[in-house]
């Protein structure tokens, strides 16, 4: 409406109406003005309170992920004021990278701080500019090529997949029709977010709070970094004096064992500096060998050096990983292993140096940041400046050591170079076993010596046990189980060494049978408890060709490599010796063969010159002297001549040194049992048998009234009493044609002096037949001349 009042001047009644009008309405625009103002008032009032939202959240800031909820919080705050904003963001401008801290599109967390390289905006001109500008804000509207390219430098530099799985794909960018990005520069960087489609020219009031927003995000952040600056040399001082002290107690170590309280210092600086560690170690000389040579540490105290050997596992299954190891360490309690497999998860960080490696690690999971990383990367080059000390210790330690190792070994040499006899091994196993304990290898479970028989797979035990009086000498048939076939397997592949762990069964299921079956059956009770009560049963085995060093394990502590290649210089030097020992055995036997034929022959020609049976006597005393002579010691001699027809036997003997016996008696076979049971027993064996009875001491005198007539006849200093065999007769006769040759001992025979007196006894018999054939042949003579 309108009122021409020059042309057409009102009445006085419409002026005053209009008047009137005017005064109402003033009053009117005037509560619009208010509302207006009151509104702006009640707005910036919103605005103000966002802002300080904003900042109070930015003061309280500890660490760099916490922009995460930040650029959460500014979306939030932003849209709530009425703003459009789909990603919001804070990047970090740094000289070689950005830091993007942002929401995901609906303004939710996303998992942590995106990395991306400096030339990702470099390549895009208006960003260049802009970023080089002192311009406070910048639009880049993009359409849809533009934004696909960026998003794909984000997703495959930035891993923006992973970082927000609700990232937008190729589909939702060309459904939106491309992407505009709003900025506003902050000190050191931007705060942003994202409209879908182009959008050349977003409204100004969006634009001026982004800026508000930047500049109240701005003073909180610019005092955060000043903190954290001052955090951060405060942290550099913490680390250094961390770092000071490992290289302190680097410095004093004067034996590398102390390495492992070098690596305890590590640890425990490492939880001082609030790094999430629960595991800790050095990695030696990790170039030089494929093996894993280990000083570890953490709070579960377990041993400090470990050797792993190489092994090819998959890291996927944190359990599958540590099952395996496991069985690599030695004396691990099972409530640490109950731990560790409990564990949900496994990280690690290792620094690889020039020679040592140094690893951190966690069982949550959680991977190590770039800040800790770089920690553990300043303790490395630390220890390394040290490591040199260590070497030169160890260096030292080795020259000792050997020295040591020799000794031991010259020890073992020497004492095996004396053997004259294989009983001997016994005192050669006890010198290795107490030369092992001093060279401090775990042998508590006992050591045995193995020599090998050509043609067979029993094996003969030199073994020496803690539990065992003395060294024992066992003879152990082989009899099909694992232990022993694997034994033989290893062997005839021609190993070196051989090491196999057993478990509980097939321990026992062993044990069992050499208890039950072998000589170990004289094992004490104590032992054989204790060794079947183990959880498992592993055979440490040096190989050479004639003999084997052998190692129970009864406890679960395998040999570590250095103690591998110690046993194997034992097993060497023990083989040469036993070698030597060997072409010794066999040229004692020779010489044993050349002696005991010189006697034969003695025999032989006594037995051949006889020419009458009284000369039997002179007989007996030079086959006396001869088994004197081969050191075999009989009390007498004797010989017996069986008469099965008549059921006696003649018995001519020697008196106490050997001295001549005058004259023979005629016995009743049945007299005593047991020449009953002896000449039915000549009656049915082949020839060259031999026939061994024990008189016990309480049957001698029944023994010595029957042959009264013959040690009557004996002159006193030849004569013998029972007294002469405390423990008895030991009888000992090898068979003739006719009857037994043989002697009388106050000691169990031997094996090879039983076949001696088989083998005087069948030149006996010849001679003696052929000076029966004389006197049978004479007596004809005799006859035809009457």
């Amino acid at each position: 409406m309108s009122i021409d009042l020059l042309d057409n001047p009102p009445p006085d009644e419409m002026e005053s109406i209009l008047v009137k009008m005017g005064g109402a309405f003033d009053l009117a625009y005037k509560r619009f003005e208010d509302l207006k103002k009151s509104e702006e008032q009640l707005r910036e009032s919103k605005v103000d309170l966002a802002l300080e939202r904003v900042r109070s959240q930015a003061m309280a800031m500890q660490k760099s992920s916490d922009l995460l909820d930040i650029v959460v919080t500014m979306r939030n705050e932003f849209t709530r004021l009425g703003h459009e904003a789909h990603y919001f963001w804070h990047m970090m401008w740094l000289p070689e990278k950005y830091e993007k801290a942002m929401t995901s599109g609906d303004g939710t967390k996303i998992g942590f701080v995106m990395e991306l390289p400096r030339h990702i905006h470099g390549d895009i001109p208006l960003l260049d500019r802009w970023e080089k500008s002192e311009e406070p804000t910048a639009v880049y509207a993009m359409n849809v090529e533009e934004a696909l390219d960026y998003v794909h430098k984000m997703v495959s530099l930035g891993d923006f997949k992973n970082i927000d799985p609700q990232a937008p794909s190729n589909d939702d960018i060309r459904h939106i029709g491309g992407l505009t990005f709003i900025m506003a520069r902050t000190t050191h960087g931007e705060i942003g977010f994202s409209l879908p489609g182009v959008v050349e020219n977003p409204p100004k009031e969006d634009i001026d709070i982004l800026i508000r927003f930047a500049g109240a995000f701005d003073i909180a952040h610019r005092r955060f970094l000043d903190l954290q600056k001052s955090e951060a040399q405060a942290r550099g001082v913490e680390i250094e004096l961390a770092l000071e002290k490992v290289r302190s107690r680097s410095m004093g170590m004067q034996k590398s064992e102390e390495l492992k309280e070098v690596i305890q210092v590590v640890y425990d600086e490492f939880v001082k500096l609030n790094i999430n560690v629960e595991h800790t170690g050095f990695i030696i000389d990790y170039k030089t060998n494929d093996d894993m040579h280990i000083w570890l540490a953490d709070r579960h105290k377990v041993p400090a050096e470990i050797s792993i050997p190489y092994f090819d596992l998959s890291f996927e299954e944190k359990n599958k990983f540590y099952t395996d190891l496991f069985e690599l360490i030695p004396g691990l309690p099972e409530e640490i292993k109950e731990y560790y497999l409990g564990c949900e998860a496994l990280a690690i960080s290792t620094v690889l140096i020039d020679n040592v490696g140094l690893y951190i690690e966690n069982f949550t999971g959680t991977v190590y940041t770039d800040e800790e990383n770089k920690i553990l990367m300043r303790f490395g080059k630390v220890f390394q400046q040290t490591y040199t000390r260590f070497l030169d210790l160890q260096k030292a330690e080795a020259s000792t050591r050997e020295a040591k190792i020799e000794a031991a070994l010259e020890k073992v040499r020497s004492r095996s170079l004396a053997m004259h006899n294989a009983d001997e091994l016994g005192e050669v196993i006890t010198v290795v076993f107490e030369k092992l304990n001093e060279l401090d290898f775990t042998v508590k479970d006992g050591v045995a010596l193995i020599t090998f028989t050509e043609g067979s797979k029993d094996l003969i035990e030199w073994m020496t046990n803690p539990g065992f009086d003395a060294a024992m000498n066992i003879h152990l048939p082989y009899f099909d189980h694992p232990i022993l076939s694997n034994l033989w397997k290893a062997k005839d592949e021609g190993k070196e060494f051989f090491v196999k762990r057993y478990d509980a069964d097939e321990n026992k299921s062993f044990l069992n049978h050499i208890f039950e079956y072998t000589e170990f059956h004289h094992t004490p009770q104590d032992i054989k408890d204790f060794c079947l009560a183990a959880d498992s049963y592993a055979t440490s085995i040096a190989f050479q060709k004639n003999t084997a060093i052998f190692i129970n394990d009864y406890s679960g502590l395998s040999l570590s490599g250095k103690e591998i290649t110690i046993l194997n210089r034992f097993a060497k030097v023990f083989e040469q010796t036993y070698i030597r020992f060997l072409d010794l055995q066999k040229a004692e036997a020779q010489a044993r063969e050349a002696k005991i034929e010189m006697a034969l022959e003695k025999v032989r020609a006594s037995a051949m010159a006889m020419h009458h049976s009284h000369e039997l006597d002179e007989l007996l005393t030079v086959l006396f002297d001869q088994f004197d002579v081969l050191g075999i010691q009989p009390i007498t001699t004797h010989m017996t001549l069986i008469d099965m027809e008549n059921n006696t036997f003649t018995f001519r003997e020697t008196g106490k040194g050997g001295r001549r016996s005058f004259g023979e008696q005629r016995v009743a076979i049945d007299s005593m049992d047991i020449w009953t049971d002896a000449a039915n027993k000549w009656r049915n064996s082949e020839p060259l048998a031999i026939n061994s009875l024990h008189f016990p001491p309480e049957s001698l005198p029944m023994l010595w009234q029957i042959f009264h007539e013959s040690f009557a006849a004996m002159p006193e200093d030849a004569k013998i009493t029972p007294e002469d065999y405390p423990n008895g007769i030991y009888h000992t006769a090898g068979k003739l044609p006719f009857g037994y040759i043989g002697m009388n001992q106050v000691r169990k025979p031997t094996q090879e002096e039983e076949q001696i007196v088989v083998r005087f006894a069948s030149e006996f018999g010849r001679a003696y037949t052929r000076f029966l054939d004389l006197q049978k042949q004479k007596h004809r003579q005799d006859s035809e001349c009457y």
